[in-house]
């Protein structure tokens, strides 16, 4: 989902972003296109049940919302135990026709925020202001491989690897702490004025819609997905 508010001198552009995974590229790029082409000098991403996905696709998303500021910059570093050491790579922030001019971002996030959803606001931290909205992250600044064998009908995907920003910063297990705490109110739709974390996010970037209308609505997730960890949770979150 995305949108585009105009409240008083401000074009902020919000995005509710699900998983990482490659067919959204297609997305983010048309998402941005919009944003670039009405202007946006404001962005919130919402990453509220964001559990994670590919690297790539991560660093599609920052590409877009680092611009200029982080073009050619370190988006991370893969770190691997001495075993391993010559796997050990950056890879690298690049700007593209429709990545924004931005002097800040917001994220909302919550427990349920993770993994490659924690890279994008790690990776950025180096190169512009980067704000929490909501609730501590998840806590997961490591990735796995897959590893397929002949003999056997299963997959196993161990943790391998760490991932650090350009500043060296990583090892966040007990997640990345909010600047502004928030309810998630999974009641009201995503980017309804009422909605606690949406309401939170524009007061702190300091502007009030002149109406607040209560829109109705139904809960997005049940509380069994909302608690639970499941199989996404568990290795689904890479």
């Amino acid at each position: 989902m995305d949108s585009v508010y105009t409240i008083s001198s401000k074009k902020i552009g919000y995005m509710v972003f699900n998983s990482f995974i490659n067919p959204s590229v297609a997305e983010l790029d048309q998402c941005f296109t919009k944003f670039k082409n009405s202007n946006v000098n404001e962005l919130i991403v919402d990453l509220r049940y964001n559990g994670g996905g590919s690297v790539d696709v991560s660093k599609k998303l920052a590409d877009l919302i680092g611009g200029t500021a982080a073009n050619g910059g370190v988006y991370a570093t893969y770190k691997h135990n001495n075993k391993h050491s010559e796997l050990n790579k950056s890879i690298n922030f690049q700007t593209y026709s429709n990545s924004l001019s931005l002097s800040r971002v917001l994220f909302i996030t919550t427990h349920g925020t993770a993994s490659a959803s924690e890279l994008v606001i790690n990776g950025l931290k180096p190169f512009m202001p980067v704000f929490l909205i909501g609730s501590t992250t998840h806590g997961k600044p490591v990735g796995m491989y897959t590893f397929t064998y002949k003999e056997f009908d299963w997959a196993f995907v161990p943790i391998c690897f760490s991932m650090k920003n350009a500043n060296n910063v990583g090892d966040y297990f007990d997640g990345l702490s909010v600047d502004v705490a928030a309810v998630d109110d999974y009641t009201l739709p995503f980017g309804d004025y009422n909605e606690s974390s949406f309401a939170a996010a524009l007061g702190y970037l300091g502007v009030t819609p002149a109406k607040s209308i209560r829109t109705k609505s139904t809960p997005i997730l049940n509380s069994k997905l909302v608690t639970g960890k499941g199989l996404y949770e568990e290795i689904g979150a890479w």
